[in-house]
C-alpha cells in the first residue's frame, strides 16, 4: 500500500519538527567542554588510572539531589578537574564501569580525547542505524540512508554529542544484544544486556519480557554476565568502592529529585502540582509518580505475556524489546532528554508503519505528539508530558500486537508464511 498524502503530510511537518530541534541543539553548542558530562566521564577515569578508584564519588550528599550539585571544591574529584582547567564540575553517578572502560582515553589531552569520544559515537550510531534496519528488513540504500539520517538529527541524539552523554553507546550495546539474540546467541546478547546494565542501571528493564516469555536461557545468560562484570569490577576498584555507590548514591538518584528538564513522571506531577497552587515537593507526590510508573511496567509485562518466547515471531520480539527501551526512559526516576536515545528503535519501527498507511489513527496521533515533545522545546509544558505520552505509544503498540494475535502460538507459523510485514513494503 503506498503512502497516502496525509501520511506524506504528517510525515513532511515531523521532519521541520526534527530540523528545528536540531537548530536549537546547534544553538546551544557553546562551552561544551565545560559544560559535558564527557569531563565528569574523563575525569572519573582519570582518577581509576592512577589508583584513586574510591574518590570518584567524592562530594555526594544523601540529602542532596547529586543531579543538579557540583563536585565539593575541597574534594579530590575536584581538584582533579581543576587541573584540566575546570573550575567547576558535576557529580559522577553513574557504577564504575564506564569510568572503568574509559581509562585509555585519559593518555590523551581533555579535548583530544573528546574529539575521539564523539567520532566514537558517530560510528555507535551509525552501526545502531544500520542493525536496525537489518532487523526491520529494510534493504533498500535510500530507505537505509533514511534511518541513518533520521537518527542523526533526532534532538536526543544531538544532546548526546552536545553534553557527550554515553547514551549513544549504551544504545549499540542494546541493539547489537537484541541482534545477537533474535539470531540464537543468547549467551552473547546476556552480556552484552548485563554490560549496558552495568554502565547505567535503566537497562535492566529487558529482564521484564524475558520473564514473562520464560526464557531462562537468556536470562540465565543476562545475570552470569551480569556477575562476572561485578567480579572485574570488584577486583579493579574494591568493593569499598561498589558499597559506597549502591548504599550511599544510588539511593540518592533513585529518591527523585524533580526537574524541569528531567523527563519523568514525577516532573510531571510536580509541574502540575505547582500549578494549582503547591508550592513544596511532598514525599507522598513522590510516592504517587513511582506508582504510576510501576502501574505502566505492570500493564506493559501483562500485555507482553506469552506462553514462551517460541510463541513470538522475531518481528514481534523486536517490537516488544523496543517498547521497553522507550519505557525504560519513560519510567525512570531520572531521564533527561538525551536518554530518550533509547526510543530510537520504536520510532523507526512506527515510522516505517506510519508510511506504509498500517498505523491507526490513535498510534499516528500519538506518535506525532511524542515526537513533538521530545525534539521542539517552544512549548515547555508540552515537553513535560513526554513520559505520558512515550508509554501511550508503547502500550498502543503492545495492545496492537495482542490485538493481531503476535503472541499466540500460531503466531510463528503465520509469520513463516507470509513475507516479513515491513520488509514487504522497502
Amino acid at each position: 500500500m503506498k503512502p497516502n498524502s496525509g501520511v506524506r503530510t504528517l510525515f513532511i511537518v515531523s521532519i521541520l519538527f526534527l530540523i528545528q530541534g536540531a537548530h536549537i541543539a546547534q544553538s546551544r553548542w557553546e562551552q561544551v567542554l565545560e559544560q559535558s558530562d564527557f569531563m565528569v566521564y574523563y575525569t572519573a577515569a582519570t582518577l581509576v588510572r592512577t589508583g584513586n578508584s574510591l574518590h570518584i564519588y567524592d562530594g555526594s550528599r544523601p540529602d542532596t539531589n547529586p543531579q543538579n550539585s557540583p563536585a565539593s571544591p575541597d574534594s579530590i574529584f575536584a581538584q582533579t578537574a581543576e587541573a584540566f582547567g575546570l573550575t567547576s564540575i558535576s557529580l559522577y553517578l553513574y557504577p564504575p564501569t564506564l569510568a572503568d572502560l574509559m581509562t585509555p582515553l585519559t593518555l590523551f589531552s581533555p579535548l583530544t580525547a573528546l574529539h575521539l569520544w564523539w567520532l566514537l559515537n558517530a560510528a555507535a550510531l551509525l552501526a545502531s542505524a544500520l542493525i536496525m534496519a537489518s532487523l526491520l528488513g529494510v534493504r533498500h540504500a535510500a530507505h537505509r540512508i533514511s534511518i541513518v539520517a533520521f537518527c542523526f538529527i533526532l534532538l536526543p541524539t544531538l544532546e548526546c554529542f552536545r553534553v557527550g552523554q554515553v547514551s549513544i553507546l549504551l544504545l549499540l550495546l542494546l541493539i547489537a544484544g537484541i541482534w545477537l539474540y533474535l539470531r540464537g546467541y543468547v549467551q552473547w546478547a546476556g552480556l552484552l544486556f548485563a554490560l549496558a546494565t552495568a554502565i547505567k542501571l535503566t537497562p535492566l528493564i529487558l529482564i521484564v519480557p524475558l520473564l514473562v516469555w520464560r526464557d531462562w536461557k537468556t536470562l540465565r545468560a543476562f545475570f552470569l554476565g551480569g556477575l562476572a562484570i561485578l567480579g572485574l569490577l570488584w577486583f579493579v576498584n574494591g568493593p569499598a568502592m561498589l558499597r559506597l555507590y549502591s548504599l550511599h548514591l544510588m539511593p540518592a538518584i533513585s529518591s527523585g529529585f524533580p526537574d524541569i528538564d528531567d523527563r519523568t513522571f514525577s516532573t510531571l506531577l510536580l509541574e502540575y502540582w505547582r500549578g494549582i497552587g503547591h508550592a513544596s515537593v511532598t514525599p507522598l507526590l513522590l510516592w504517587v509518580s513511582r506508582i504510576v510508573s510501576f502501574l505502566v511496567l505492570a500493564a506493559a509485562a501483562w500485555l507482553s505475556r506469552s506462553g514462551s518466547k517460541h510463541a513470538l515471531s522475531d518481528q514481534t520480539r523486536f517490537d516488544v524489546l523496543a517498547v521497553f527501551l522507550l519505557l525504560s526512559c519513560c519510567i525512570a526516576p531520572v531521564s533527561w532528554i538525551y536518554s530518550y536515545v533509547r526510543a530510537i528503535p520504536l520510532l523507526v519501527l512506527l515510522g516505517l508503519r506510519l508510511w506504509r498507511s498500517e498505523s491507526s489513527t490513535a498510534e499516528s496521533t500519538v506518535l506525532f505528539l511524542f515526537l513533538i515533545a521530545i525534539s521542539v522545546n517552544l512549548f515547555p509544558h508540552f515537553t513535560l508530558a513526554t513520559p505520558l505520552l512515550g508509554s501511550a505509544l508503547c502500550l498502543l503498540e503492545l495492545h496492537r500486537l495482542r490485538r493481531e494475535g503476535q503472541f499466540g502460538q500460531t503466531a510463528v507459523l503465520l509469520a513463516e508464511a507470509a513475507q516479513p510485514p515491513l520488509a514487504s513494503a522497502l
